[in-house]
């Protein structure tokens, strides 16, 4: 990060993600504080508060007195707590995706604070060109990467997810709200259903990607080590991820887990 903060709070969800951006933050921040709106025990001393009880959440915010926040991590926001921060930031009562990123845009900025994103406090998350990790031999081939990357980004053009399964030269399935997770078993099931042709006549690919005009400091798009066993099970043969624009979670175990497992993983820059 250009700035150093003052005083940086993350705001904790689920997942690998929160800890460690947590211990990068440390290094960045001259004071670092946790408010967690889940239920978990492996971050040391935190505040705790659920987006059930918005009100509660912000006036912990306003008592910590951040310069700077970072939301970390998964969520699941009903569409009542959507409306409650439409509501909290003066924002439009909107339940799409962008709409909820533009109102805690707006509320960070009617309480005061910036918004940062955990690539801007661990950039050695991010995703760069070329192959990040896998066999060179299962890499895609013929401009499909790039094709799979903005068939990803037309997706998040219609507010859907940010991941797309490609195979043959079209797109079989998106992420939708069940995640990439829910996409995967999708995919999975699909290829039991005999509605796929096998990875080795048709390579089948998985793409992630920013939505356009998503802000990049709020969720942006990310992999893990459970990520590539279900790309595995699924029998996704590659990875494609928008290159700066996604986050790798526990990048050594990606790494191994996707070389033995054979499965490339590349990243691309999407054309704007």
């Amino acid at each position: 990060m250009s700035e150093t903060p003052e005083h940086l709070v993350i705001l904790a969800g689920t997942g690998d993600l929160v800890p460690e951006v947590s211990e990068a933050a440390r290094e960045h921040a001259k004071r670092v504080s946790i408010l967690s709106l889940v239920a978990r025990d492996d971050l040391g001393p935190v505040e705790h508060g659920s987006l059930e009880d918005l009100p509660g959440v912000l006036a912990k915010l306003a008592a910590l007195a951040p310069t700077h926040v970072c939301a970390v991590g998964a969520l699941h926001i009903s569409h009542t707590q959507r409306m409650d921060i439409a509501d909290a930031s003066d924002g439009a009562r909107d339940a799409s995706d962008l709409a909820g990123s533009a109102n805690v845009m707006g509320l960070a900025t009617k309480l005061g604070f910036a918004l940062v994103g955990a690539h801007q406090i661990a950039p050695e998350l991010l995703a760069g060109n070329g192959l990040i990790a896998g066999p060179e031999n299962s890499l895609p081939l013929h401009g499909a990467a790039a094709a799979a990357i903005e068939a990803a980004r037309n997706a998040g053009r219609l507010d859907l997810g940010q991941a797309v399964v490609w195979v043959g030269g079209r797109v079989v399935a998106a992420e939708d709200i069940s995640g990439t997770s829910g996409l995967l078993v999708r995919i999975e099931r699909y290829s039991d259903e005999g509605l796929l042709p096998s990875p080795e006549i048709a390579p089948r690919l998985m793409a992630k990607a920013l939505k356009p005009g998503q802000p990049a400091v709020l969720d942006m798009p990310a992999i893990g080590p459970d990520t590539i066993d279900q790309a595995a099970a699924a029998g996704v043969t590659a990875i494609v991820l928008e290159a700066a624009r996604c986050l790798i979670i526990q990048r050594k175990v990606v790494a191994e887990r996707a070389e033995r497992l054979g499965i490339a993983i590349l990243g691309v820059t999407a054309d704007e």
